[in-house]
């Protein structure tokens, strides 16, 4: 299929599922790869020539923000714990994660500062230089295997926020 925005293409009836061998000898698992459309359905049926097997499922992935990350800080700002959230794709309330990181990487360098897949980033400021930082966000709703095998409704997004050499003060700016 083309790249999205463009729409998939059907998969061709008499299309062949690829063999994948398993670790036990003699058995093995079938793969068929698509691209699934945010909100639209999709349904297959596969045949050996004996037995048919149909599945269908329709779903949204969730729309991930995060909640309190500001365009700049000062060297002397408060630490903070990184947060975000998630609405359903289809607008019917919040999502429940299964497995939420934040991964920090300051610009300047490429060099990740933060990785985090507890739920426990913090920004250290005293510990963190001036400059420029992306925090990318990824929020899972599945199974939440660490390793990525099962990726499922996994979506990021990202922010640049920068640190500022300057002390502040007693007043707080956002950068803007």
């Amino acid at each position: 299929s083309p790249a999205p925005p463009a729409a998939p293409l059907p998969i061709a009836v008499g299309t062949q599922l690829a063999e994948v061998p398993t670790a036990t000898p003699g058995q093995s698992n079938y793969e068929l790869a698509g691209i699934h459309v945010d909100g639209l359905g999709y349904s297959l049926t596969v045949s050996n020539g004996d037995e048919s097997l149909s599945i269908s499922n329709r779903c949204w992935y969730p729309n991930p923000e995060i909640t309190n990350l500001a365009n700049a800080y000062c060297r002397t700002n408060e630490n903070i714990t990184l947060m975000g959230t998630a609405q359903l794709g289809d607008g019917t309330g919040e999502a429940t994660p299964e497995l939420e990181t934040f991964e920090v990487i300051r610009q300047s360098d490429g060099v990740t500062v933060v990785n985090d897949t507890e739920g426990n980033a913090m920004l250290d400021f005293d510990n963190l230089e001036a400059g420029r930082y992306r925090v990318i966000y990824t929020f899972d709703t599945v199974d939440g295997d660490p390793d990525g095998s099962h990726p499922g409704c996994a979506q990021s997004i990202e922010q640049v926020f920068e640190i500022l050499e300057v002390d502040c003060g007693a007043f707080f700016w956002d950068g803007n």
